[in-house]
């Protein structure tokens, strides 16, 4: 055991002085950094394609080649998600292991690859499936091929990471559509679910990485000795239990080992989570956003684990757990905090934007419970609300020049 201390809690602080235009001061500001591009325009199509989803869902006319449902949960994943995890790596790499930003044209060419696969989704019926393929399917290897070798580079090889989990990412992307092309929804679903599975060892990296610092850093403005204890093996074993758990569903095997895998894991998680002092940090907004959704990465491994071993749960309650609540509420509290911390400005929040932290937590409880259209419409609802009062809220501070620097704010500043 060792603490996470000094050398990781100087992550945060490179993290919080450096501006995002401060590279190029010539840049437009929206493509100095990564955030701001991706994290407008992801907020933005994840909220029409989740009116889309609705509008069929509920008796409206949008069929998709795919089917309603797969399309759906393509393009949350690789519409909404991927541009979410495009802004935030394009900004991590910077910012944590020093590399060079990527902004200006190279961006501008990542921007418009997903851009284009989006609009490529949108018009399938309209367009040539092969060519719908090949439009959708170029943004992540964009990505993989301006990241990797940052991230191979980095003197800290946790990033490298990130190259198989983007390469994953990008293999469920062409197994949807092989299966697409193919009229094969079995073959399609096999790809969402190859792209969840990478998704959930991201925030696995991520929110097992950035959580427990940010959290000790919170502790130290009260008392400088705050530590975290980093436990190596349960740092490797994290992942890890996803990566198994993966494989024995794509190996078919017997729900009872799938359950104990997914079991097994949750475990693990719950262990490394159990020495984040979750209850010291209630008062930051921020901060438990972040526990709270990790702590639904857990339930949503416990809830797929109920499921494989016939426990009567609809397989779809784990991964709204997981995607609206761990996912949702990490990525809307690590947004705001980057719109913040990267243009200048404090970690002060309004009450509008807490409640837009409430409204994403609501919208996983009403998912991962839905019995009823009802409830879906509640949680679709929330969802929405949740994303439109940060773009409301944060939105023009992505369009505008950064703040110049300022001294970092005084011990208990609100929202940290």
């Amino acid at each position: 055991m060792r603490s996470r201390g000094a050398p990781r809690c100087k992550v945060p602080a490179v993290m919080s002085a450096r501006s995002s235009s401060g590279a190029n001061a010539s840049l437009s500001p929206l493509w100095s950094g990564g955030f701001r591009p991706f994290y407008l325009a992801g907020c933005g199509y994840g909220v029409m394609a989740l009116g889309l989803w609705a509008i069929a869902h509920f008796g409206g006319d949008y069929a998709r080649p795919c089917g309603q449902l797969l399309w759906h949960a393509h393009e949350m994943i690789f519409g909404f998600a991927a541009a979410m995890c495009g802004g935030f790596i394009l900004t991590a790499l910077p910012s944590w292991a020093g590399t060079a930003a990527i902004t200006g044209w190279r961006l501008k060419l990542l921007v418009g690859g997903w851009g284009l696969g989006r609009i490529a989704m949108l018009a399938a019926p309209l367009l040539p499936g092969a060519l719908t393929a090949l439009l959708d399917m170029a943004f992540v290897p964009l990505l993989l091929v301006m990241t990797g070798p940052q991230a191979w580079g980095a003197r800290n090889r946790h990033y490298r990471l990130l190259i198989p989990i983007l390469a994953l990412l990008a293999g469920g992307n062409l197994v949807f559509h092989l299966g697409t092309l193919g009229r094969n929804p079995d073959i399609a679903h096999l790809g969402i679910r190859a792209a969840y599975y990478a998704l959930m060892v991201l925030f696995s990296f991520v929110g097992g990485l950035l959580t427990p610092i940010f959290t000790e850093s919170r502790l130290r403005e009260g008392d400088p000795a705050a530590t975290i204890p980093f436990y190596r093996p349960v740092e490797i074993l994290a992942p890890a239990g996803l990566v198994v758990t993966a494989v024995a569903e794509f190996a078919g095997l017997r729900g009872a080992i799938i359950g104990g895998a997914a079991l097994a894991t949750a475990v693990i998680h719950a262990g490394r989570m159990a020495s984040w002092r979750t209850t010291a940090i209630l008062s930051s907004p921020l901060l438990a956003a972040m526990h709270v959704g990790y702590a639904c990465l857990i339930a949503s491994l416990v809830l797929q684990a109920i499921t494989a071993l016939g426990g009567g749960v609809a397989p779809s309650a784990s991964v709204h757990a997981f995607t609206i609540g761990a996912m949702g509420l990490t990525k809307i509290s690590l947004m705001t905090r980057v719109a913040l911390k990267h243009t200048g400005r404090d970690l002060r929040l309004p009450t509008v934007m807490i409640a837009g932290f409430f409204c994403m937590g609501l919208a996983a409880l009403f998912r991962v419970f839905a019995e009823t259209g009802a409830m879906l419409a509640v949680s679709a609802t929330l969802w929405a609300m949740a994303i439109l009062i940060y773009l409301g809220r944060y939105g023009r501070y992505l369009v505008r020049p950064s703040l110049p620097r300022r001294p970092a704010p005084a011990a208990g500043d609100a929202g940290g």
